[in-house]
């Protein structure tokens, strides 16, 4: 029994709770369903196939690029992708080292079972130091060394919601002056790149954290009612997501302030992260009868959605889907905020993001536009249609490129969901 299903909710008992919620009581009937369960740990670590897999992909990288030796620090909000723990198996603020022919080191990275790195013990603010001995024991102090994170934003591969480039002054700095006669080489959008393409063993942890997204979906379906106020419809949320074992990085939900009402619309989108897997699901819930204008962002963003399932698959050019799902929404006079499609852990791939709505907000260009996709990778369909800031209705699901098309995960988010 793997962890999502040892501590799955009982979805009775915590709609108790949330539709009772007038009360003090809703906290105490949040319970498992065996009294006995106790909490989850940290994450299960992936096995030594992962490993191989992605350091064999790393090395090969490494090679074409020149780099003997490669940097990797956790970042800053380095949310889409664990930096470092995809290269070392364990979470935590510190910095990987993968030599090209040799071990691996996790400077300050927690050590625990499973984990494919030798620990380097280090406190926060002695990073740099350790770092630079760590690269002196291994040899590769006169090399070229290929760094992941130090480059702006708007390097080529990564988006705005990236924490590219907010490697800490200080680290850096003492690496920089530690190491006078190493050559550095910022080779993030080639690491982002071969991160992209999963193992097995990783596309069924993200169909995992899908699945139980899909179970949160459903939750918040019935958990919307007139009545129900924001904040008790948000603490709900994050409790289902404690008692699950899982977090959530991203968290947009747009619901009306107050108490929800007749024609109230609900947006969601949450980043599940579980045991390894990541997904981001997508939901918007109509309560009873809503305006036209809500009826007509349907239309399109069912539209956009469509074209875009249509045109996904192995062989396809990113651009290539992303410019015909625009064109729906831009055809009908409408505008949405966020990506209608892009990548997960990595985002290299994303569409166009706006603040606000044109000729005030500018669009994005599109990021990995001239990629092709291919079997492997993770995609989250977030199609949507929205007037001025308010009115918006967005769909979605994630899902995975495969050799014959695409496997979607999610279905509740694919269309409108309508609850009295």
């Amino acid at each position: 029994m793997n962890r999502i299903e040892q501590f799955r909710i009982n979805r009775r008992q915590m709609m108790t709770g949330t539709t009772a919620i007038a009360g003090a009581a809703a906290a105490s009937t949040l319970l498992p369903r065996s009294s006995s369960a106790q909490p989850p740990g940290p994450p299960s670590p992936f096995s030594d196939a992962v490993r191989d897999h992605r350091w064999a992909a790393l090395r090969e990288m490494m090679s074409s690029s020149g780099i003997d030796c490669l940097v990797v620090p956790t970042l800053p909000g380095d949310f889409t992708l664990h930096y470092a723990e995809y290269v070392s198996n364990t979470g935590g603020n510190g910095v990987a080292i993968l030599s090209r022919s040799g071990q691996a080191l996790g400077i300050g990275l927690p050590p625990r079972p499973g984990t494919w790195h030798r620990s380097v013990p280090a406190l926060p603010g002695m990073l740099g130091g350790a770092v630079v001995d760590a690269i002196n024991e291994l040899g590769h102090a006169t090399d070229n060394i290929g760094v992941v994170g130090t480059a702006t934003g708007q390097t080529f591969g990564l988006n705005d919601f990236s924490a590219q480039g907010l490697v800490l002054f200080s680290l850096w700095n003492e690496v920089l002056s530690g190491l006078p006669d190493t050559e550095f080489v910022e080779v993030t959008p080639q690491f982002a790149r071969v991160a992209m393409v999963k193992h097995p063993e990783e596309i069924a942890a993200h169909r995992n954290a899908a699945a139980l997204g899909e179970e949160l979906n459903q939750f918040m379906l019935e958990s919307a009612r007139p009545g129900v106020s924001d904040r008790q419809f948000r603490a709900a949320i994050s409790q289902f997501l404690i008692m699950n074992g899982a977090t959530a990085d991203v968290q947009a939900l747009e619901i009306p302030p107050g108490t929800l009402q007749d024609g109230s619309v609900i947006n969601s989108e949450m980043g599940v992260r579980i045991d390894g897997g990541y997904a981001q699901v997508t939901l918007c819930i109509a309560i009873g009868a809503v305006s036209p204008l809500t009826e007509q962002l349907n239309e399109v963003a069912q539209e956009c959605f469509a074209v875009g399932l249509e045109l996904v698959g192995p062989g396809i050019r990113f651009a290539d889907v992303i410019e015909p799902m625009e064109k729906v929404v831009a055809d009908a006079s409408f505008w949405h905020g966020f990506p209608v499609l892009h990548s997960l852990s990595p985002v290299v791939l994303a569409g166009p993001v706006s603040q606000a709505p044109p000729p005030q907000g500018r669009y994005t260009p599109i990021r990995g536009g001239d990629i092709v996709l291919e079997a492997g990778m993770s995609l989250s369909f977030e199609p949507g249609a929205r007037m001025e800031r308010r009115d918006q209705v967005k769909l979605g699901t994630s899902g995975m490129v495969t050799e014959d098309g695409f496997d979607i995960y999610n279905t509740l988010g694919r269309t409108l969901q309508r609850v009295s």
